[in-house]
């Protein structure tokens, strides 16, 4: 067998078993998978490999992914630990701004961890109570982001001219909308906008706002329309096909038809006139994300994550 067939038959060896579970092995006889892997993959080599051992490839790739979790889980300890240890000897450093941003980037992501565990539980715990186990229903977990606020804030107070500063507003309003606080976000999107004219987070933050103002409960279409179109100007960002498509809806919204119409054209064009491989516009938009089956849907339905995560330094 020639190398390149044995790198696409692990490949497919890989991809069933990571997919096929083993309840699905319980409950399905085994002549019955037997024939859906022959159907799949003709006389294949994969074929020819049973289901027990599909499941040992299944159970040795997650065991693998569960290592390097644990490994990456590990590594950004020893990162906590050695930021905090250095911001607490090295009080004057001329790095100190940058450090406290690391650290801020991984109490973040502990942060993210910790209520995902913590999300696991609930649904556990919420799982046995509807089955009568229970006297009272769980409490969902709030998620925790009070360490990476404050370090943040820090940045802000203690480094007005820092490079980093603009960094700080931006995670910070991040952050606030992450746990529903929107018009705090919005009063530090604004703040960026307005003291950082040149930051890289402009396009980002003036999709931000008008979000704010497109979505209930203030449904200000006319205040959005206002700062989807300041987003125009950066013609090269990858928010820029995200504001023709908002910019469309809101015409739409507004019984202005031509005007969306207008727009969702504009949109066609740019997708079609760019090649995807050409530019990083495409590898961060989120467009996937506004269809379902194919067809368009308004903005406010979509995740806010997709369309902002990207912009982050964290």
């Amino acid at each position: 067998m020639q190398p390149r067939s044995s790198l696409v038959k692990l490949l497919l060896l890989t991809a069933v078993a990571l997919t096929v579970s083993a309840p699905a092995y319980a409950q399905t006889p085994a002549d019955s998978l037997a024939r859906v892997f022959r159907a799949l993959f003709g006389d294949s080599a994969l074929a020819s490999y049973s289901l027990e051992e599909l499941q040992a490839y299944r159970q040795l790739y997650a065991s693998r992914l569960a290592a390097r979790e644990r490994e990456r889980a590990a590594i950004r300890q020893r990162g906590i630990r050695d930021a905090e240890l250095f911001i607490s000897q090295n009080p004057k450093s001329r790095i100190l701004d940058e450090v406290m941003m690391r650290l801020a980037e991984l109490y973040y992501e502990q942060a993210q961890e910790d209520f995902l565990m913590a999300m696991r539980q609930y649904e556990e715990d919420l799982a046995a109570y509807e089955r009568g186990e229970g006297t009272s229903p769980p409490s969902e977990p709030p998620k925790q982001f009070d360490k990476p606020l404050r370090l943040l804030q820090g940045v802000i107070e203690q480094f007005p001219h820092s490079e980093y500063v603009d960094d700080a507003l931006y995670n910070q309003a991040f952050i606030l909308e992450e746990l529903g606080k929107d018009t705090a976000a919005v009063a530090l999107y604004r703040r960026l906008l307005e003291e950082f004219p040149d930051s890289r987070y402009v396009p980002n933050a003036l999709l931000r706002v008008g979000e704010y103002y497109f979505n209930p409960p203030r449904n200000d279409l006319r205040t959005a329309i206002q700062f989807y179109e300041r987003v125009l100007e950066y013609r090269d960002s990858p928010r820029y096909d995200e504001a023709l498509y908002r910019l469309g809806w809101s015409h739409y919204r507004l019984s202005e038809f031509s005007q969306a119409i207008s727009y969702f054209t504009l949109l066609a064009d740019d997708i079609e006139r760019i090649p995807r491989s050409a530019t990083n516009r495409w590898s961060t938009s989120p467009l996937a994300s506004w269809t379902t089956g194919g067809r368009l849907v308004p903005p406010d339905t979509c995740r806010r994550s997709a369309s902002v995560r990207t912009a982050r330094r964290f």
